[in-house]
């Protein structure tokens, strides 16, 4: 099973088992204190490859039914392992002139990192349906080699379809029924 195949079976799991009401107000997160950061722990090929995965956890739970939790420096890109988990801001991630450019112990461009979460974070708050809307899941890979995640939520007159890749997709995806 993909990681892909995997986000979706938790967020249909929590749909399907805890209700669309109490689904709407689980906590998401992909890290916090008690735990080594995220970007410490993804595993891939090349440091593009766990930026891109980076970027897809902040997408998911900022699109994905319930409520982002973001651990101060998740929005940086921030890694490390206890006790570096624990460490405080940096005095630069409040300048946004200083927050670009690479730093160590941070995967990829703080300020690139920053700058996708406030614009994941500002769609959220631009569609009500990011926020508190059904969920409909249009897509997942289920072994048919097509790295898409494809979801749609509604609420009132908001719609959003929410489409998550881990590689290229090429070719024609078939829609389901």
């Amino acid at each position: 099973m993909s990681s892909l195949d995997a986000v979706a079976a938790r967020v249909r799991e929590a749909w399907d088992e805890l209700g669309p009401e109490r689904a709407r107000l689980r906590g998401l997160f992909v890290e916090n204190h008690d735990l080594p950061r995220f970007a410490s722990e993804i595993r891939a090929p090349t440091e593009a490859t766990a930026i891109a995965r980076l970027h897809l956890g902040l997408a998911v739970i900022t699109t994905t039914p319930g409520v982002p939790q973001l651990y101060a420096g998740t929005e940086l890109g921030m890694a490390g392992r206890w006790p570096d988990n624990r460490r405080d801001m940096p005095s630069w991630a409040f300048d946004t002139r200083a927050r670009g450019g690479r730093r160590d112990g941070y995967l990829g461009d703080p300020g690139e990192n920053f700058a996708l979460t406030r614009a994941l974070l500002e769609a959220r708050r631009a569609h009500p349906a990011l926020r508190s809307g059904d969920y409909v899941e249009l897509w997942r890979p289920g072994g048919s080699g097509v790295p898409l995640y494809a979801f749609a939520r509604a609420a009132g007159e908001s719609r959003v379809i929410v489409t998550l890749s881990t590689g290229a997709v090429s070719g024609r995806v078939p829609l389901r029924d």
